[in-house]
Parts: structure tokens; C-alpha cells; sequence
């Protein structure tokens, strides 16, 4: 009898003490799950104000360099024909990614400040304003220019044709001749990085922009017929 008597006590105490422990360990994983929800609901929150498109703020002027970040993690780089992948890490770290050369380039600006209608980002070397641009794409694409001509080796020809604010557009270069190329210009800079025969990116700024069609020197020094045409959505 003695001997189940301590048995008895043995198990009543576990019973004592994981009873405490219980009550003093339930509030902290309550705590810890709270703060975890409340985390997840302000990385959401966070994320709500970052979609769309960013133009990069120069003295209270909008530039055709920014980002237009999707909801499916995509982002697009304003100016350029690139894009890549974008994520918020906890609530105050914007992490880009994408391909350069074939090489990948990682970065992850620390988000200052964000707002409706401004985002202010930093890394180790600078700080960079953006504000966001009104921006809307169509379901179709439609022809806003188209430019015919014909062209022969070592010879270059200009075109211009205006944009409205935050356009998405799409240029192409149609020519039998793989030596017919063209590079995009704003009023201010090129926008291609290298000759090319299709283009595709938004545009922030309206105004007049610039293609310049050329042709390398070749074997084949005839007049070739090149057609251009300018579509935005």
C-alpha cells in the first residue's frame, strides 16, 4: 500500500507542475503567435501600398527611371526593356532581383518611409525618392506611330513620335535584312542599351521620343525596306 501511496504522490506532483508550467507557457505562445499575425498582416499592408508604378523623383519632376512593381511578384524596370522579381522582407526591406549579361543582380534597399503617394529608399551609399504615377494598361494594344522607309549600309534615319504620361509601349523593327537595327531616345538619354530590333517598356514622362534606324556595314550594301511601328496599351 505504501509503495502505490508514492506512486500516487508522484503523479500528483507531475500533475502540479506541469499545470504551472502550462498556464505560464500558454500566454507566451499566444503572445508569439499574436506578434506573428500581426507581422504577416503588416508585410500585406505594406505590400497593398507598394504595387504599381514608381517614378524616381528629380527636383519635383518625374524621369522615366523607376520600378512598376505587380502584385504576382514581377517587377518592371520604367525606361528599360527589363524586368525581374521583387519581394518585401518583414516590413522595412525591399528586395530586386534580376538579369544582367547573364549574370544575376541582387539588391535590397531598406524601405524609409511609404506613403500613397511617395516611397523613400536607401542603401548603403543613397537615399532615392519615388512617386507614384497614375498608371493603367489596356486590354489591347493599338498603333500610335509607324514609320516606312529604306535604308543601305552605313546610313542612319531618324524618327520621332510623342507619348502621352505613363505609357506602356512596344516598338518593332521589321526587316528582311538582320543588319537593320534601331535604338530608342527620350529628350533626354537612350533608352537601349544596344542596337536592336524590338522594344518594350513604360514610359513615365510625355513628350517627343526618338528612334534612329541604322544599318551596319555588310557584304550587302543594296536598299533594304525596313517598317517600324509604335504600339502602347
Amino acid at each position: 500500500m505504501k509503495f502505490i501511496s508514492k506512486n500516487q504522490d508522484v503523479v500528483i506532483g507531475l500533475v502540479f507542475v506541469l499545470s504551472i508550467y502550462s498556464c505560464q507557457s500558454n500566454p507566451k505562445t499566444e503572445a508569439t503567435l499574436s506578434d506573428q499575425n500581426k507581422n504577416v498582416k503588416d508585410s500585406l499592408f505594406i505590400q497593398n501600398f507598394i504595387f504599381g508604378l514608381w517614378s524616381l523623383d528629380s527636383n519635383q519632376s518625374l524621369t522615366n527611371v523607376g520600378y512598376y512593381f505587380q502584385p504576382n511578384g514581377i517587377i518592371d524596370f520604367v525606361g528599360a526593356d527589363q524586368s525581374g522579381e521583387w519581394r518585401l522582407i518583414g516590413s522595412d526591406q525591399l528586395e530586386i532581383n534580376y538579369q544582367s549579361n547573364e549574370e544575376t543582380i541582387h539588391t535590397v534597399f531598406h524601405l524609409d518611409s511609404l506613403s500613397e503617394s511617395q516611397m523613400i529608399l536607401s542603401d548603403s551609399n543613397k537615399i532615392f525618392v519615388y512617386r507614384k504615377v497614375p498608371f493603367g494598361i489596356e486590354q489591347h494594344e493599338n498603333v500610335l506611330s509607324g514609320f516606312h522607309g529604306s535604308i543601305e549600309s552605313g546610313q542612319q534615319k531618324q524618327y520621332s513620335f510623342p507619348i502621352s504620361s505613363a505609357k506602356k509601349i512596344r516598338i518593332t523593327l521589321i526587316s528582311k535584312d538582320e543588319n537593320i537595327k534601331m535604338r530608342v531616345y527620350d529628350d533626354k538619354k537612350e533608352l537601349t542599351l544596344l542596337p536592336l530590333k524590338d522594344f518594350q517598356s513604360i514610359m513615365v514622362r510625355s513628350g517627343n521620343y526618338k528612334i534612329v534606324v541604322s544599318k551596319d556595314f555588310s557584304k550587302n550594301n543594296a536598299m533594304e525596306d525596313f517598317d517600324v511601328k509604335v504600339l502602347g496599351w
